[in-house]
């Protein structure tokens, strides 16, 4: 059974860990001027200094944790515990108020202080385990994961999240597709009705709540048919699109790395995931039809947005993807 630290000298550095871990978590999200400018004069790229950090943090908790078992060795303990909170963790925290998204992207810096946080609260929680009698092993697991995850951010940078999160809404932009197809090929049933019908259209409508999927509420006119299948078309553009983006603009020889441009990507990427399947929603909403001509239109200038931004290469050029992007603007401005 996991046993509690007894009162020690230890006791009061476990406190002194908990109080500071309190205040840099609030510290991350309310970050003062005078931290931000502090951190700015330093050299060191941030995403080095979260990587360095984060590593000894990750070999400090590890040393600590056999240190804590039984008999408890208090000098080594003490040692690290020391070292984590005159060190380590306020310098995750500079290196979090390093981050900008002007210099760095928006993402990124969202995701450096998600995961910072989500280590700070690791370590908390391992502290106040030690104290208590918690499951360091499993504490120190979890602490582990936290530390990993921040680590990645070095190799990771702005254009390998933008890329992950790309494939995401590129996922969502082809169920939308997908769902929309469906709404068009649905076989109508017509009129005729047998002497269940209403129990059968009862049983149809538990089962939609069920799985909560939208289903198509009555047969097609020509006009909207012919509205579903344009707008499916621009959707399976859009789809398209973000692979071509993804792939071409955010590695290999014609990737970009300015930064403005890349995280202009992911705002249009995202926007464009959820305009997609607004527009596909339109239709099972039976909306009117220049409701669902005006989804399309902002579905569309969306498109044109990213394409605009993956036109040409970091040198303001034309390179072996601009043809592509602009073909792409060609059939996403057809009529």
């Amino acid at each position: 059974m996991p046993s509690a630290v007894p009162n020690t000298p230890l006791t009061p550095l476990f406190a002194t860990l908990i109080t500071l871990i309190t205040h840099l978590r609030a510290s991350i999200n309310t970050p003062t001027s005078s931290t931000i400018a502090a951190a700015a004069d330093s050299n060191v790229s941030p995403l080095d200094l979260l990587f360095s950090a984060a590593t000894l943090l990750r070999a400090h908790v590890t040393r600590l944790s056999i240190s804590l078992r039984p008999p408890v060795t208090v000098e080594a303990a003490e040692k690290d515990l020391t070292t984590l909170s005159a060190t380590i963790l306020p310098s995750l925290v500079a290196a979090v108020t390093a981050c900008s998204a002007d210099a760095h992207g928006a993402l990124l810096v969202s995701e450096v202080r998600a995961s910072v946080d989500q280590l700070l609260a690791a370590v908390g929680e391992y502290v106040a385990g030690a104290e208590t009698g918690g499951d360091r092993l499993l504490n120190t697991g979890i602490v582990w994961s936290a530390a990993d995850r921040v680590i990645a951010l070095k190799a990771t940078g702005l254009a390998g999240l933008v890329q992950k999160q790309m494939e995401m809404w590129q996922k969502t932009v082809k169920d939308a597709a997908k769902e929309l197809k469906e709404f068009i090929e649905t076989v109508d049933l017509g009129d005729d009705e047998d002497e269940n019908g209403d129990q059968d259209e009862e049983l149809k409508d538990e089962e939609q709540a069920f799985w909560d999927r939208p289903t198509r509420k009555q047969a097609l006119d020509e006009e909207t048919k012919k509205a579903a299948e344009e707008g499916l078309k621009k959707i399976k553009m859009c789809g398209v699109l973000l692979g071509v983006a993804r792939e071409g603009r955010l590695h290999g020889e014609t990737r970009l790395t300015d930064v403005k441009r890349v995280d202009g990507m992911a705002r249009a990427a995202k926007e464009i995931s959820g305009l997609a399947d607004d527009l596909g929603m339109a239709f099972y909403d039976e909306e009117e039809l220049e409701d669902v001509e005006e989804a399309k239109q902002q579905l569309v200038k969306k498109a044109v947005e990213l394409c605009n931004l993956c036109l040409l290469n970091d040198e303001e050029e034309k390179d072996a993807l601009s043809r592509t992007f602009e073909n792409a603007l060609v059939v996403l401005q057809r009529p």
